[in-house]
């Protein structure tokens, strides 16, 4: 249901109106978001930031440190990286 849903809204076009701060965690190895659409993501929001963590789609559960840090960082005003 949830994939049909994303195949059939398009939300694209409206990304360069998103004016808040926004962080972009994208996962490595994950198999239904993966990482160009996390850059896709990003690149259509100005002034995004984009961590890559060496994770797959339970980030949570795989890398639960970097993903906070990344958070961390971002919320604190500091370049974020993974």
């Amino acid at each position: 249901e949830h994939v049909a849903l994303g195949a059939a809204v398009d939300t694209r076009a409206e990304l360069q109106d998103v004016l808040a701060p926004t962080l972009i965690v994208s996962t490595t190895s994950d198999a239904l978001t993966g990482p160009s659409l996390s850059r896709e993501l990003a690149d259509g929001i100005p002034h995004a930031d984009l961590v890559e963590v060496d994770a797959g789609h339970l980030i949570g559960d795989e890398a639960p440190g970097a993903w906070l840090a990344a958070i961390q960082r971002f919320l604190s005003g500091k370049k974020a990286t993974a």
